[in-house]
């Protein structure tokens, strides 16, 4: 419906647009208040697309796009989990680098709110996992690796915990 009238207001001759009358004016009006509200549903479509942003920085999903980014800031979505003493987190989605990035998660350097704290401390056995987005520096330096007798081979650095799922045990 929304198409036909800016059709209608668009297919009119040029000259009758920009007569200088009332009418002229209010078609004027009309045609910048339709401008508006397509750009508007335009931004809202755009918005909600796939690709998952966070204040104009791209969310890493996928282990490859880690490659290029040790030392740097990043806000990456993944999978954290822990068995007894052991914990990993790793990207949400899976892809052939996988095993290069078993992160290490060192909060020392944020606050971290109590009630997600209390999150890691019900995660209990061997097949509990938390989805999180987090913001980091990631780091590779270590010889010897990150973690419980060096099970992890990066880690990262948390600067802002962006978004902690549910507690979910499979």
């Amino acid at each position: 419906m929304l198409l036909i009238f800016l059709w209608k207001i668009l297919a009119r001759k040029p000259a009758t647009l920009f007569i200088p009358t009332v009418k002229s004016n209010l078609r004027k009006t009309e045609t910048y208040i339709i401008l508006i509200g397509v750009l508007s549903i335009l931004t809202f479509i755009s918005c909600n697309s796939k690709a998952f942003f966070h204040k104009n920085d791209k969310v890493l999903t996928k282990a490859c796009e880690l490659n290029n980014r040790i030392n740097d800031t990043i806000i990456i979505k993944g999978i954290y989990s822990q068995c007894m003493e052991y914990s990993v987190f790793k990207p949400i989605k899976k892809d052939s680098c996988q095993e290069n990035y078993y992160i290490n998660l060192n909060f020392d350097q944020t606050v971290f709110p109590k009630d997600l704290l209390n999150k890691f401390y019900q995660i209990q056995g061997c097949n509990g996992t938390i989805k999180m987005t987090l913001k980091g520096i990631l780091k590779n330096e270590s010889e010897i690796g990150y973690g419980h007798l060096g099970s992890n081979n990066t880690e990262m650095i948390i600067q802002k915990v962006i978004d902690f799922g549910e507690l979910i045990y499979k």
